[in-house]
C-alpha cells in the first residue's frame, strides 16, 4: 500500500484502514509505504488561513498564528502517527516512511532488511 495514510483513525480498531489491512493480509504479504512530507505535521504561522479539507471538501477559518493551535495540530498529527504505527503493529503489517525531501533507497532497504 502506498499512500500518505493522512485518514483520521479514530477507533483504529474499526478504521476503513484497519478493515482493509486485515481484509487484504488474510491472503497478501502486506507492505505499507506511508509517503510524507514533513510539513504535513506542521501548522505554519501565516496567520488567519481558511483550511480546506480536500477528502470531504470542508473548510474552516484557522488563527494559525496561535502557539496553542498549533501545538494543538503537532499534537493530533503525532497522536494520527503512533495510532498508524500501532495498528499496523497489530496487523503485522511491515511499513516504512519516506519522506519527500529525501531519498527513498534508504528507507527501502531498511525495511526490506528487517523483514522475516
Amino acid at each position: 500500500m502506498l499512500s500518505d495514510f493522512l485518514v483520521p483513525l479514530g477507533d483504529e480498531k474499526k478504521s476503513d484502514v484497519s478493515e482493509a489491512l486485515k481484509i487484504a493480509s488474510r491472503k497478501h504479504d502486506v507492505v505499507a509505504l506511508k509517503v510524507l512530507d514533513k510539513a504535513d505535521n506542521t501548522l505554519p504561522d501565516i496567520g488567519v488561513a481558511h483550511l480546506y479539507d480536500l477528502e470531504t471538501g470542508e473548510g474552516k477559518w484557522v488563527n494559525t498564528s496561535s502557539k496553542k493551535v498549533r501545538e494543538g495540530f503537532a499534537a493530533k498529527s503525532k497522536l494520527r502517527d503512533e495510532r498508524l504505527r500501532k495498528l499496523f503493529r497489530r496487523t503485522k503489517t511491515d511499513f516504512a516512511e519516506i519522506f519527500t525531501d529525501e531519498g527513498y533507497i534508504k528507507s527501502l532497504m531498511n525495511l526490506f532488511n528487517t523483514r522475516t
